[in-house]
């Protein structure tokens, strides 16, 4: 009977089957989530677990075109919503408390992780890619770009995995706030760094004439400040209208409205379009307190994208390329969350940082998707990249999946122990500033007798 449903869904126009394939991963992510719950796991879990098993390398109910091509654009709207409410949470309000954190800490960790798996795949990339290797390569026109193509990869934190524990576990505390602004750098920071390694790569690495690595790093610069400039523009322009809304269903549709061709324009100019995005929701939060409805009518539509955004990174989960690769995905992750815990106690040290960020903020980093997801079709999109298709793919993708299962509970676990820590360390204050009184009351009194 199963093979009889499917041989009629496959036969049926593309517009049905998307239509029927949004439907079934809307149901069955509702009873992931659910489950995910009962289990005592973050949600985001349950989506990852479900799309692995309906994927195309599990069940296969969503066959792979299905999921790079049909359902793709609903990822795209959901990464540029992930990342519009992530620029809402970069609160400079925090950053006043000590203008060095919000530079600091995401920069130390994130460049901890690029040198850390650079590193290990330059030192072991020749043993486990050598078999790879074309006629003709040589370690400075295949090892290398591989390597660097990784490491500017490995800087990101996904954004929605971060996002979606922080909402699950509510209140804004000092690590939620820290957590949230390391991300939104973080993502800020990959981007900016892939572009430039990738003019490296394509056009000093790979080419006969590298005369042109100074005007291709301009380039790359120009885009991601152009990027940052687009989205503040959309935001100052669409403010007008919003402010003067007073029901959530316009609200919705101007904001939404607005994101997204943000977004769509942004690609048209060859532009990062989730820095456009998130550029849009920092300068909407930080400038117009009216704003507050926009986030508020965006949040009523997260879940359904959230959801089938998920869904869709777990389908990526190849077990038997796992096992093909499993030792440079295993340096490879080890590598990354090598590089982010010890950049981040690095950052936190020198900023003096409280105890629960210094001890905790690393361990929720852990978490890679959608942009790195993203960031891998963009290597695939590139024909001189071809010979580095296949171990970057396997090795990115098995590595995000994995990591999706794993970083969300780390991250919802360290938000938890973190709170104790502050309110412990609050409690410290309190007792000792106590103390203190009660030390200045007695001394008063010895001297009145």
């Amino acid at each position: 009977m199963l093979q009889t449903f499917a041989d009629i869904f496959h036969s049926a126009p593309r517009a049905t089957q998307l239509l029927v394939a949004i439907g079934f991963v809307l149901l069955v992510s509702a009873v992931a989530g659910r489950l995910a719950k009962v289990m005592r796991l973050p949600t985001v879990t349950g989506y990852i677990a479900i799309g692995m098993l309906i994927g195309p390398y599990g069940l296969n109910l969503l066959t792979h075109e299905m999921v790079t091509e049909n359902m793709r654009v609903f990822a795209d709207i959901a990464l540029v919503i992930i990342a519009f409410t992530i620029g809402k949470l970069l609160d400079f309000r925090f950053a006043h408390i000590d203008y060095r954190r919000p530079i600091i800490i995401p920069s130390f960790e994130a460049f901890g992780a690029f040198l850390l798996v650079t590193g290990c795949m330059l030192v072991l990339g020749h043993i486990v890619f050598g078999s790879l290797m074309p006629e003709g390569s040589t370690y400075l026109s295949f090892v290398l770009p591989i390597a660097l193509l990784m490491g500017s990869i490995s800087m990101d934190t996904a954004p929605a995995s971060s996002l979606a524990v922080v909402k699950e576990y509510g209140g804004q505390t000092l690590m939620t706030r820290c957590l949230m602004m390391s991300v939104a750098i973080d993502n800020a920071l990959a981007i900016s760094v892939f572009g430039v390694v990738t003019v490296l790569v394509r056009d000093v690495l790979m080419a006969a004439e590298p005369s042109g690595l100074l005007v291709g790093v301009g380039m790359a610069l120009l885009r991601i400040v152009g990027a940052l400039l687009w989205g503040a523009l959309v935001a100052v322009l669409i403010h007008p209208f919003i402010e003067k809304q007073t029901e959530h269903g316009p609200t919705l549709l101007l904001t939404l409205g607005g994101l997204i061709f943000c977004a769509g324009f942004a690609e048209l100019l060859s532009l990062p379009s989730i820095l456009a995005g998130m550029s849009m929701g920092l300068v909407m939060s930080n400038s117009y307190r009216c704003e507050r409805g926009a986030f508020e009518a965006i949040e009523r539509f997260e879940p359904p994208m959230f959801a089938i955004f998920f869904v869709i990174a777990g389908t990526h989960f190849d077990f038997g390329a796992f096992l093909a690769s499993a030792p440079v995905i295993v340096i490879y992750m080890l590598a990354r969350f090598g590089g982010k815990y010890l950049g981040s106690r690095t950052g936190t040290r020198i900023v003096k940082a409280e105890s629960c960020l210094h001890h905790f903020l690393g361990l929720a980093m852990v978490p890679q998707g959608g942009i790195a997801i993203g960031l891998v079709f963009i290597v695939q999109s590139i024909p001189e990249f071809a010979p580095f298709w296949s171990p970057i793919t396997t090795v990115i993708l098995t590595a995000v999946a994995l990591s999706e299962l794993i970083g969300p509970p780390l991250t919802h676990w360290t938000l938890h122990r973190s709170g104790e820590r502050e309110i412990a360390d609050a409690h410290e204050e309190a007792l000792a500033e106590h103390g203190q009184r009660r030390g200045r009351t007695a001394d008063e009194q010895e001297c009145d007798v």
